[in-house]
């Protein structure tokens, strides 16, 4: 997967490391929701510290979580206007928490992520 160059340097403004903007990117093009494994899978770091310095950061710029009703693992909205106006990308159905509430469709967005992740060499046409 081919990151644009401005995509990346415009969410570095938002005090982002180049990993996190990565991520960042692909969340908000592909998802709009993520897990912490999937950060911590996708910037290759053991323990919960980074991860949670992460999504403390993030959930100061205008990150959602939630706790699901059964399981134990937040699930965590994207939804910054901001942060996707930067990418170019506001009106975002992503961004947007949907007809039925924070979760409509989070679990199969999480799945679209999780291939996604584990397909970065494929191309995806940009929405």
């Amino acid at each position: 997967m081919k990151i644009p160059a401005e995509s990346l340097t415009a969410l570095k403004q938002f005090a982002y490391t180049e990993r996190e903007a990565e991520f960042l990117y692909i969340v908000a093009v592909h998802s709009g929701f993520f897990l912490q494994r999937q950060f911590t899978q996708h910037v290759e770091v053991a323990g919960r510290g980074p991860a949670t310095y992460f999504i403390k950061k993030a959930i100061q710029k205008k990150l959602r979580d939630h706790l699901p009703e059964r399981g134990t693992q937040k699930i965590y909205h994207l939804f910054s206007w901001s942060l996707y106006a930067a990418l170019g990308k506001e009106n975002s159905r992503h961004r947007k928490s949907g007809r039925y509430g924070l979760l409509d469709k989070a679990a199969v967005r999480l799945l679209s992520l999780d291939f996604v992740l584990a397909h970065l060499d494929r191309h995806y046409p940009r929405r």
